[in-house]
């Protein structure tokens, strides 16, 4: 199963409304966020008391409660996959509408970039101009932090209501593997993600807000395209494109052009360090060139009578040289066996 049940969706939708999430839920009900995300999509038994608390801590009235309860007694039935007809994704457009986080003319342009077809592979300014529309369309403007999850679970399914973040559970085989997007699926494209991962982000830990953005890129780009480890060369491109939408997104170069070094950068934004030298480095901005180490080195260069120009002055000291071919592929084996990082 790896669409939401009847049940699911009414859920999602009055968390969405109260700006709640799973995470949410789970503390308030004692249940674990994983446990949750498989009762909504049909793989474990709603409990028998389960659908009154859930209606008690949303604060729902009679006739929401009511709609709970039959979605309830709807999905120990039989699953059922949303949306089943036009009259339900007409409803679901409606709840979306009522929504303050998205105003009907920004849901209407993320459903175009989410219809777009992009069967291409983007330049990076064609990747940091989409980067930008969407900070704009989920009104982030200059805010250093944001929360990433509530954008990926409670905002994207207002623009594809098939959608759904989902927490994985003991018949999902993630492995080491933090997320995966399914965005290829005809019926319920997701991003599954480890509880590990659910939980971190719901503490906005750094490295799992990345993780949750680097497969939004996954579910935008590259939706019609089988994700796959046969090809590692075309898998990489794939890993790349998402991490470079990721660090657009979390890092526009607007805004990492005010800070002076990437320490200041990763402390100010809440981001990894790593992720901080990266976006700085890819940027021209870091490591700085310092013409008193540059003139030292020529000097040393003329001693050994070696003739460095003082471009490869600046490529040696700012480390834009290519890496040694033995590094090259130590770098190669670490990105398949732990994935996008490298």
């Amino acid at each position: 199963m790896t669409g939401l049940t009847d049940f699911g969706i009414v859920c999602r939708r009055h968390r969405t409304l109260g700006d709640l999430v799973m995470a949410d839920q789970a503390k308030a009900l004692g249940y674990t966020s994983s446990y949750i995300s498989q009762i909504e999509r049909g793989e474990r038994e709603i409990p028998e008391d389960y659908s009154l608390r859930v209606a008690e801590w949303l604060q729902l009235n009679e006739a929401e409660t009511n709609e709970l309860l039959e979605a309830a007694s709807a999905s120990r039935k039989s699953v059922k996959f949303f949306p089943a007809d036009a009259e339900r994704a007409k409803v679901a457009d409606q709840f979306a509408r009522e929504l303050n986080s998205l105003p009907p003319e920004k849901l209407s342009l993320l459903k175009q970039i989410f219809e777009t077809e992009h069967t291409k592979k983007h330049s990076a300014q064609e990747v940091e101009s989409l980067a930008t529309v969407l900070r704009a369309i989920f009104d982030l403007g200059d805010r250093v932090r944001f929360d990433a999850l509530r954008i990926i679970e409670n905002w994207l399914w207002q623009a594809d209501s098939r959608f759904s973040l989902q927490i994985a559970g003991p018949s999902d085989l993630l492995g080491k593997v933090k997320a995966y997007t399914e965005a290829d699926s005809a019926n319920s494209p997701r991003i599954l993600v480890s509880e590990q991962t659910y939980a971190f982000a719901a503490e906005r830990l750094p490295d799992a807000q990345y993780t949750l953005i680097h497969e939004f890129a996954h579910f935008l780009f590259h939706r019609k395209r089988r994700q796959t480890r046969g090809r590692f060369s075309k898998y990489k491109n794939i890993e790349a494109h998402a991490d470079y939408f990721a660090r657009t997104f979390i890092l526009p170069a607007g805004m990492v052009r005010k800070f002076d070094d990437p320490n200041q950068l990763a402390r100010i934004c809440g981001v990894p360090l790593w992720l901080a030298k990266k976006r700085m480095g890819e940027l021209g901005l870091w490591p700085k060139f310092d013409p008193d180490v540059a003139k030292k080195f020529q000097e040393l260069s003329a001693e050994l009578g070696a003739n460095a120009s003082k471009q490869s002055c600046h490529q040696v000291i700012s480390g834009r040289i290519e890496p040694l071919p033995h590094l090259t592929e130590r770098a190669s084996d670490w990105f398949e066996e732990f994935g996008w990082h490298e």
